[in-house]
């Protein structure tokens, strides 16, 4: 099983009404916001690596009054994140609550959205340019419509280099008291990996390809599944020519490199040579009824070569090529970590190979942020 985690934000707001005031109008008390992470503030441009890291430069806050689909939002506000990269980090604000009613009585819905680059930073990539975020939600906007949309005129690739973030709470603001209210964060995409070697002579390609388009929008409250376990994280839109999710060359260069360089800046991961490997973010999908939800192909030049089913080993030990890509989620094909280095040998695969998945991302509560 892949140890691994896609660590989270934990965003814990303190909300204070005036005890000695009577009137329950707008604007009562003060509210502040501290925000805690495992790793901080650097963009992440591409996924390489399954290793326990995010990377998070801007986190947006939205408040909307209510906790149905048609609650409006209030409030957005940018919490000024500045923290630097590190094993921990903490930053507390003090924001205003004009638009909020603490009064006892009525519930709002909390969302945070985390981004890897700055919404000011237009041309470079990251969540905030790929789903023009956080512009994307604005005052009366509905909790419902709440999703990140892909931008017009971008396309996959933009989408496979952009890390997203978001997490939601509801909680009634109670007058004359503290109120803390607690938001976890965590990725609102999936992350696939390809790290594969002993590729067959002559081999000029290998790609990672989904079994239909990717959607492109997700929902930022996450979506609770059927009783019966139906999946229904996801969106239903498609993009077009979306099919391929990594394609990576095999060349003379790319096997004989030994080091890949990872988007944290840190030192670099040492692949085996002779090995490719690749990573990308996707949104989530649903399952297929038929067929795989991935294949990996390898091209020799545009003639395809050979193509394998990528399965995952079920609870009960059977394997299943029909499965979703669920957000926060990591899908690897051979594994390329700081403590682990072992690529999917492609000499000894049948028609089936399978892939490593950890769903299991549990919260860490290591450090307090009381």
């Amino acid at each position: 099983m892949l140890r691994i985690l896609f660590p989270f934000l934990t965003a814990l707001l303190l909300f204070s009404s005036c005890a000695d005031t009577a009137s329950d109008a707008p604007g009562q008390g003060s509210l502040l916001l501290s925000v805690g992470t495992r790793r901080a503030a650097t963009m992440r441009t591409a996924l390489i690596s399954s290793d326990n890291l995010q990377h998070v430069s801007y986190v947006q806050l939205y408040a909307f009054e209510g906790t149905t689909d048609d609650a409006p939002c209030v409030m957005s506000h940018n919490l000024g994140w500045t923290q630097p990269t590190g094993p921990t980090a903490q930053q507390t604000f003090q924001l205003p609550t004009t638009a909020l009613h603490i009064d006892s009585s009525t519930p709002y819905t909390f969302l945070c959205v985390g981004l890897d680059n700055l919404p000011s930073e237009a041309q470079s990539e990251g969540a905030a340019t790929a789903y023009h975020l956080p512009q994307a939600i604005s005052i009366g906007s509905r909790l419902g419509d709440a999703a990140a949309h892909l931008a017009s005129g971008l396309g996959a690739q933009d989408m496979a280099r952009a890390e997203l973030f978001a997490g939601t709470t509801a909680q009634v603001l109670e007058k004359g008291q503290k109120n803390l209210v607690s938001v976890d964060l965590y990725r609102r995409v999936a992350g696939v990996q390809v790290y594969v070697n002993d590729i067959p002579d002559g081999v000029t390609e290998v790609r990672l390809v989904l079994y239909r388009t990717q959607h492109s929008s997700v929902p930022l409250v996450k979506q609770t599944d059927d009783a019966d376990g139906t999946f229904r994280d996801y969106a239903t839109d498609s993009l077009l020519d979306s099919q391929t999710l990594l394609s990576l060359p095999v060349t003379s260069q790319t096997t004989a490199e030994s080091e890949v360089e990872i988007a944290d800046g840190g030192k670099p991961l040492v692949k085996q040579e002779g090995a490719i490997a690749g990573g990308a973010f996707v949104l989530p999908v649903e399952a297929p009824t038929a067929g795989a939800t991935l294949r990996l192909q390898l091209y020799k030049g545009t003639a395809l070569y050979q193509t394998y089913r990528v399965t995952i080993k079920e609870t009960d030990g059977t394997h299943t090529a029909l499965y979703p890509l669920r957000a926060n989620c990591f899908y690897s094909l051979g594994q390329l970590r700081r403590d682990e280095n072992d690529p999917v040998s492609l000499g000894e695969a049948s028609s089936d190979i399978t892939l490593e998945v950890e769903p299991n991302f549990e919260k860490d509560h290591e450090y307090d942020l009381q």
